[in-house]
């Protein structure tokens, strides 16, 4: 039985004639009395007893008013609190960001819209999460000079929004000579091998690390998968050289006595292009407004 049929009948007892009735639901009064007959066939019992002036309730209709009232105002409240709670906006899922970050402490207090921290495997680059609906939002290297990474962005509806610039660092074993060494220079690390921990990344990154050294410097790259930043506390770089984010310098690298790191290349700081990803879709309606602004405030100096 229909919802509408219910109300129907409730309408036609409020009225008190089909014609009312028919006139208030914009029925035909014929319908409108093929429907009320239909239901008493599907209920098995009758609720009006027709007479030649109209209709009065039968006991049996009376008692299923009360219910049909019940369930009416049930299913009409039902979707109104559904409509309401459609109407709010889900929190937008952001890439965890280091606890130690003061960008992640002025996001831990916003409210409008709220930020739910999603954490991706190492081996997923935010370009990744983003396409496979992961996270909508997540902050990056600038990965629109590497033509196949914009590309991938364009084709899954995914903007980059530059903010600024990240301080990098070339870490490597005490071990190695150039350890030893108060400054480095472009020639010092011509021909070395870099190590990049992720597969996800490692066109990305390259291209990055190609971009910081100059063109003057020639690097071979390698693969040394890692699972997580958590590696980085113990993985031996042997002769390789691991030029990353100063962020995983200071939350992995710096409580190492094996390591060192230089954070300036010919006297000039390591740095890279950076912003902010995310999902067009997942921004229409202002949704991330409040985030922009703050991600924007963020990088002003």
């Amino acid at each position: 039985m229909k919802i509408e049929t219910l109300r129907e009948f409730a309408v036609l007892v409020k009225c008190g004639s089909f014609s009312r009735a028919a006139k208030e639901l914009f029925l035909s009064q014929p319908s409108l009395s093929t429907h009320i007959g239909a239901m008493e066939k599907e209920l098995g019992f009758e609720l009006l007893e027709r007479t030649a002036t109209g209709f009065t309730l039968t006991s049996a209709g009376s008692s299923f008013l009360e219910y049909a009232q019940i369930i009416i105002n049930t299913y009409e409240e039902a979707v109104e609190s559904g409509k309401a709670a459609s109407r709010e906006m889900p929190p937008i899922r952001m890439e965890s960001l280091p606890v130690s970050s003061a960008l992640a402490r002025r996001l831990a207090g916003l409210r409008d819209p709220r930020v739910s921290f999603v954490d991706t495997s190492y081996n997923v680059s935010t370009l990744d999460a983003l396409e496979r609906g992961f996270i909508e939002i997540g902050t990056c290297p600038d990965f629109t000079a590497l033509p196949s990474a914009k590309r991938k962005a364009e084709e899954a509806g995914i903007a980059f929004v530059r903010t600024g610039y990240s301080k990098a660092a070339i870490a490597m074993m005490k071990s190695n000579p150039l350890a030893a060494k108060p400054s480095l220079a472009s020639s010092d690390i011509d021909g070395a091998t870099v190590s990049i921990g992720g597969y996800a990344y490692f066109d990305e990154w390259k291209s990055i690390v190609d971009a910081m050294v100059g063109p003057e410097v020639h690097l071979r790259y390698q693969l040394s998968p890692i699972e997580s930043r958590s590696d980085l506390a113990f993985e031996d770089l042997g002769t390789k050289l691991h030029i990353c984010g100063d962020d995983a310098i200071g939350q992995q690298y710096v409580s190492r006595d094996d390591i060192a790191s230089f954070h300036q290349l010919d006297g000039r700081d390591l740095e890279f292009p950076t912003g902010f990803a995310y999902r067009i879709d997942a921004a229409i309606g202002g949704r991330m407004d409040g985030l922009f602004e703050i991600l924007l405030e963020d990088a002003k100096p």
